[in-house]
């Protein structure tokens, strides 16, 4: 079957149906590192969210090192997502 469902390929030879990929596995380490950037995601969104609110009602003036903060926010989520998708690549089981 090489790591397709033995299940899965017994239907594929008895009615023609083209073979299934072969299951892919994404290692617990990976899972457990997913888990943590997804947590500080968050916590960089909540951080955005509560800034641009309070420059919106006032109480945060929108200074130069608000922005320099805010774009420094911006950065680091597009590596937390950069390093997300590169962790979220499966591996096959015969690896």
């Amino acid at each position: 079957c090489s790591g397709v469902v033995q299940s899965d390929y017994i239907r594929a030879r008895l009615f023609d149906y083209p073979l299934p990929h072969p299951k892919l596995v994404i290692p617990e380490v990976n899972r457990q590192a997913i888990y943590e950037l997804k947590k500080i995601g968050n916590n960089l969104n909540q951080q955005t969210r509560a800034i641009n609110e309070a420059v919106k009602i006032g109480s945060q003036p929108l200074s130069s090192n608000v922005k320099e903060y805010l774009q420094t926010i911006k950065e680091l989520a597009v590596l937390l997502e950069q390093t997300h998708a590169s962790l979220s690549q499966p591996i096959s089981d015969e690896e």
